[in-house]
C-alpha cells in the first residue's frame, strides 16, 4: 500500500509508504514538456545522444549526475537521479530504460521528463539546474482509506517532515525511516531531492510538497509526492592549529554563537572575543538581497561546515551563494583581504566576446561605483543588451572596509575578470573582502551553477587561462613573428610524444614555450588539441606577451621569460565534483594513499604521467592521474605533485572528484573511469 505524488525537482518524496506493489519496468509517468521540436540526425539530436551516453556512465556510481553538451540553440541540459536505495546495477539499468523510452514517448521534443520507480530522466534545451521545477509533477495513492484520517494525517507530516530534514542536510539529500502506529503497525516513508538543488532548495521543494499531500492523498493508506547547500569554496588559510577545549576554541565558539545572532538582523557583523594569543577575530556577510531567516540559515550552516572542513586552524573562510564567514587569530578588520580569492564562470562563451566584455565592464564599473557609497556597501543592476536580453550584475564588499577601500577592492576584481570570465555568459571574482559577479541569468541564486568545477559540459570550452602579463607587444612586429614561429613548431613538435619546447628569436623579442597533452592521449587528439589551444589563448589575451591555457587533453603556454625548469606556483586552478562522499575521512585517506603513488610513479617515468585505480568499498574504484611538464627535474616534478596533492584539503574535501591544475603539473582523481581508454 502507498500514497505517490510526483514532481520533477524530482523524484524527490517519494514517500513510499509500506506495500508498495507497483511491479515491472513500466514508466510511471513522463511529460513532452516542450512542443519545440528538434530536426532527425540534427545537431541538437547529436548533442541529445551524447548526453544520454554520458549520463548513463556518469550516474550510477552515485546515483546522480548532470551535464550539458552543445552550444547555444543546440544545447542540451539533463540530468538522471536514482532512488537512494538502489544498486549501482538497477540504476544502470533504470536509466538505460528510460533513455530508451522517452526517446518512443517524446521522439522529436526539445525537452522530456520520465520517472521510473528506481529512477528518473530529465533533459531539456533551456538550463534548469539549480531551480525547483514546480512544472512538471504528478501524484499517486493509495485507493484505501484509513480508519482515523486526522491522526494518519498528522503522523504522515510528522514523519515526512523528520525525514525532509535528514534529506536536506544529507550528502546524498535522500532519507528513509518509519514511525510506529498502533497495533503493532508502522508506517514508511521516504524523501529525496535531486542533487542539483542546494540545500535550501531542497527544504522549501519538500516542505512544499508535503503541504501539498491533503490536496491528493488525505487519509490515503499511501501516497507520493515530488518537489526539490554545498558551500562554493573554503580556505584553511592559517596553518597554525589550536587544541579542542582550549581557550582559543572557547572564544571561536562564544565568537560564532554571536555573530549567528548579531549578522542577521543587517546581514553584516563583526566581532572579536579573547585576548592576547587566544583572541579570536571574525565577520560574517550575508549578500545584500538576502531575507533575515535565509541569512541566520547560511551564517549558522557556515560556521558549522568550516568547523567541520579546518576543525582546529586559526584562521579559515568559507563562502556560500548567500553568506561568506571567516576568522582569524590576526585582526584584519579594515584591510582588503587580496590572499583568499577564487573565481567561477559559466563554461558557456558569448557569440561576440569583444562586445559582451566591454558592456560586462560598465556594468560592473557602474556597480561598484553605487556600492562603495552605499551605506551597506552592495549594488544590483542591470543593462540591455541586444535582441531583448539583459546583462545582470552585483557588487558587494564586506562593511568592515572604508568606502575608499572597497572602490580598491572591487576595481581590483573588475580588472581581474579577462583573465578568469573572458568572454564567458557569466562568472565571479569572490575574495574575502569583496565579490563581483555578472550573469545573462537574473537569478544569483543561479549565477554561480556554472563553476569552474565540475565541468561537466563537454565539448573543446578551454577549462581556465591566464593573461599572465600586462605587458604587450606590437601587432605584426619581432614578438609576434616569432610567437607565431613558436605555435607552428610546437604543432609539429609536440604530439609524437606528447611534450615540446622551444624558444624562438633573441632578447627583447624572444618567446619561450611548451605544449603538453595528457599521457593518455593520442598523437592526432594531442594535435587537434594543441592546434585549438594556440588559436584560442591568441583570442583571449591577443597581444600578451605571456599566457596560459588548459584543455582536458592539452595544455599551451608561452612567455617572454624563459621559465623552463621552474615549477609554476602562480598560475593554478581547482576543479572538483559538486557531490560529497558518504565517510569523507576514510575518502580523504584513500585518494591521498592513491595519488601519492601515482606521483612516486610519474617522477621516474620517461613521459612524467602515471594513471591508476584503487579499490573503494562495495566494488566501487578510485581513479587518479598525475603528470608533470617535461621540462622539469624529477625532483622538481615531486616537489609540484607533492605541493598539489597538499591543497586537496583545501578545494575538495570529501568531494567525489577533484583537480589540482597548474602550470608544471597536474593531479586528477574521480570515482568514474575518465581516461580515454577507460
Amino acid at each position: 500500500m502507498y500514497f505517490s505524488r510526483f514532481s520533477t525537482s524530482l523524484y524527490l518524496l517519494s514517500f513510499a509508504f509500506l506495500l508498495q506493489t507497483i511491479v515491472g519496468t513500466d514508466p510511471l509517468f513522463h511529460f513532452c514538456s516542450s512542443s519545440a521540436k528538434f530536426i532527425d540526425n540534427g545537431t541538437y539530436e547529436t548533442n541529445l545522444n551524447k548526453l544520454m551516453g554520458y549520463l548513463y556512465l556518469a550516474a550510477p556510481p552515485t546515483g546522480f549526475g548532470k551535464g550539458s553538451v552543445g552550444e547555444n540553440n543546440d544545447q542540451v541540459n539533463g540530468l538522471a537521479l536514482c532512488r537512494g536505495d538502489v544498486s549501482n546495477t538497477d540504476c544502470k539499468a533504470c536509466i538505460t530504460e528510460s533513455s530508451g523510452e522517452i526517446r518512443k514517448r517524446c521522439p522529436d521534443n526539445k525537452a522530456a521528463i520520465i520517472w521510473y520507480d528506481y529512477c528518473l530522466l530529465k533533459y531539456s534545451n533551456v538550463n534548469f539546474f539549480g531551480q525547483v521545477d514546480y512544472q512538471n509533477r504528478f501524484y499517486m495513492w493509495n485507493l484505501n482509506n484509513v480508519s482515523d484520517p486526522a491522526s494518519f494525517n498528522q503522523k504522515t507530516k510528522k514523519l515526512l517532515s523528520n525525514l525532509a530534514q535528514q534529506a536536506f542536510i544529507g550528502p546524498k539529500m535522500y532519507a528513509t525511516g518509519e514511525l510506529e502506529l498502533e497495533e503493532s503497525k508502522k508506517l514508511y516513508g521516504l524523501t529525496q531531492c535531486t542533487r542539483d538543488l542546494s540545500s535550501r532548495d531542497c527544504k522549501k521543494c519538500l516542505d512544499d510538497a508535503i503541504s501539498n499531500l491533503p490536496n491528493c492523498c488525505d487519509g490515503k493508506e499511501g501516497g507520493r509526492a515530488a518537489i526539490g547547500a554545498d558551500p562554493l569554496f573554503h580556505f584553511c588559510f592559517i596553518p597554525e592549529n589550536y587544541t579542542a577545549n582550549d581557550p582559543f576554541s572557547s572564544n571561536l565558539n562564544e565568537l560564532t554563537t554571536l555573530l549567528s545572532s548579531k549578522v542577521p538582523p543587517t546581514g553584516f557583523g563583526l566581532a572579536s572575543t579573547g585576548q592576547g594569543q587566544d583572541s579570536v577575530n571574525g565577520l560574517a556577510l550575508c549578500r545584500g538581497d538576502v531575507a533575515s531567516t535565509d541569512c541566520k540559515t547560511c551564517v549558522t550552516e557556515a560556521t558549522k561546515e568550516l568547523h567541520n572542513r579546518c576543525p582546529c586552524n586559526k584562521g579559515a573562510i568559507i563562502w556560500y551563494d548567500n553568506c561568506l564567514f571567516k576568522y582569524s587569530n590576526v585582526k584584519f578588520f579594515g584591510e582588503i583581504d587580496n590572499k583568499n580569492k577564487f573565481y567561477m564562470y559559466n563554461v558557456q562563451s558569448v557569440d561576440d566576446p569583444t562586445s559582451f566584455n566591454v558592456k560586462t565592464n560598465e556594468l560592473l564599473s557602474s556597480l561598484s561605483k553605487k556600492a562603495y557609497g552605499s551605506p551597506v556597501l552592495f549594488a544590483t543592476g542591470e543593462l540591455v543588451l541586444e535582441e531583448s536580453m539583459k546583462l545582470y550584475g552585483l557588487a558587494q564588499c564586506t562593511r568592515d572596509l572604508s568606502s575608499l577601500d572597497c572602490k580598491k577592492c572591487l576595481d581590483g576584481a573588475v580588472s581581474e575578470l579577462p583573465s578568469c570570465c573572458d568572454g564567458k555568459r557569466g562568472g565571479r571574482v569572490v575574495g574575502g573582502s569583496c565579490n563581483m559577479s555578472f550573469s545573462r541569468f537574473a537569478s544569483f541564486l543561479y549565477l554561480l551553477s556554472f563553476v569552474l568545477l565540475l565541468q561537466t559540459v563537454l565539448g573543446v570550452d578551454p577549462l581556465f587561462h591566464f593573461c599572465s602579463t600586462s605587458e604587450k607587444f606590437i601587432d605584426n612586429g619581432p614578438y609576434e613573428t616569432n610567437l607565431n614561429k613558436l605555435m607552428g613548431y610546437l604543432y609539429l613538435a609536440a604530439p609524437p610524444t606528447g611534450f615540446g619546447k622551444g624558444s624562438v628569436g633573441e632578447n627583447n623579442d624572444q618567446v619561450n614555450g611548451l605544449a603538453l597533452c595528457r599521457g593518455d592521449v593520442s598523437k592526432t587528439e594531442c594535435k587537434a588539441c594543441i592546434t585549438e589551444a594556440s588559436s584560442k589563448i591568441r583570442k583571449l589575451c591577443p597581444e600578451n606577451k605571456a599566457a596560459i591555457v588548459w584543455y582536458h587533453h592539452c595544455l599551451l603556454k608561452y612567455s617572454d621569460m624563459n621559465f623552463f625548469g621552474q615549477v609554476d606556483y602562480q598560475n593554478r586552478f581547482y576543479m572538483w565534483n559538486l557531490n560529497n562522499v558518504s565517510d569523507p575521512t576514510s575518502f580523504n585517506q584513500k585518494t591521498k594513499e592513491l595519488l601519492s603513488h601515482l606521483a612516486q610513479q610519474a617522477i621516474v617515468k620517461q613521459k612524467m604521467y602515471a594513471d591508476g585505480e584503487l579499490e573503494l568499498e562495495e566494488s566501487r574504484k578510485l581513479y587518479g592521474l598525475t603528470q608533470c611538464t617535461r621540462d622539469l627535474s624529477s625532483s622538481d616534478c615531486k616537489k609540484c605533485l607533492d605541493d598539489a596533492i597538499s591543497e586537496l584539503p583545501s578545494c575538495c574535501d570529501g568531494k567525489e572528484g577533484g583537480r589540482v591544475v597548474g602550470g608544471s603539473c597536474n593531479i586528477r582523481y574521480e570515482i568514474y573511469p575518465f581516461l580515454i581508454n577507460s
